[in-house]
């Protein structure tokens, strides 16, 4: 059985420079939850704590909320990866580096409930810490962030200092094999997207498709 669009494809929106950093050196930035402005995110710790970091996703491509608060200047970019073709990239890395990773949607709660999850999975982490349960708070958040249609990709690298503040880990990935298309932000100027353009295709060899969203334009194909 096939699975359905949603599934298929995952989005981001970062800044050019990101995605420009990306392509240079194959790096891939994974966050520490400590950095992010959600204080809920650090709410339960554990002794694995500081050996998590994450990569969020949204399953939505067309959202003009995200644009709104990740593209903040107008001229942010959205990267479109394969999610199968991510998950066996990351295999060949924990295979390399022996970094654990979990992939999953994260789900939406409102206040009892999360309140109830997160004694949960401390009670959880009380009898036995394990990767899925030092992770597991990462994967619900409250209902006010449901448009992000979010799925997390937690990185387990144990091999992090654990009397150093943890800000963030890097990772080598084939940019230009997961990356399949950049998306440039509806509110852009025309002179940024064909520099944008110009500048991946001909300066990075950038094989996949650039173009300007078509959201704010009528009569345009479903854009993906």
């Amino acid at each position: 059985m096939s699975r359905p669009a949603s599934a298929k494809f995952l989005y981001r929106i970062i800044r050019f420079e990101r995605l420009v950093q990306m392509l240079k050196t194959d790096e891939w930035h994974f966050a520490h939850p400590s950095t992010w402005e959600d204080p809920y995110e650090i709410r339960i710790k554990n002794s694995l704590s500081p050996a998590l970091f994450a990569q969020c996703w949204c399953r939505n491509g067309v959202s003009d909320a995200m644009w709104r608060i990740y593209s903040q200047d107008k001229l942010g970019v959205r990267i479109r990866t394969n999610t199968d073709r991510l998950r066996a990239a990351l295999h060949t890395v924990s295979r390399e580096r022996d970094i654990g990773f979990r992939v999953a949607r994260v789900k939406y709660v409102n206040e009892l409930q999360y309140i109830a999850l997160t004694g949960k999975n401390a009670l959880d982490l009380a009898r036995r810490v394990t990767f899925v349960r030092a992770s597991a708070h990462l994967y619900f958040k409250r209902l006010a962030f449901e448009h992000e249609a979010e799925t997390r990709v937690v990185a387990l690298d144990l091999l992090q200092p654990q009397d150093a503040q943890p800000r963030g880990l890097r990772i080598k990935l084939d940019s230009r094999n997961l990356i399949e298309s950049v998306l440039v932000d509806p509110r852009a100027p025309d002179e940024y997207v064909e520099a944008y353009r110009h500048y991946l295709k001909e300066t990075l060899n950038f094989p996949g498709t650039v173009r300007k969203s078509s959201l704010y334009r009528s009569n345009e194909a479903r854009e993906t």
